[in-house]
């Protein structure tokens, strides 16, 4: 994947966790997990856009 496509899977899933009333009660397990995975992907996309900037380097 690539940052900009992490970045929209991670306002994906925290649109899904947003809109079904049964996952916003942050002691769901569900919505536990899909915060988890958003955060993921918006890590990765932080980290392409870092590399994008320095030219590969960290």
């Amino acid at each position: 994947m690539t940052g900009p496509e992490h970045y929209r899977e991670a306002q994906e899933l925290l649109h899904t966790a947003r809109m079904i009333p049964a996952l916003t009660d942050e002691t769901s397990p569900v919505a536990t997990l899909l915060i988890a995975e958003a955060q993921v992907h918006a890590t990765l996309a932080l980290v392409a856009a870092i590399q994008a900037k320095t030219g590969g380097a960290l």
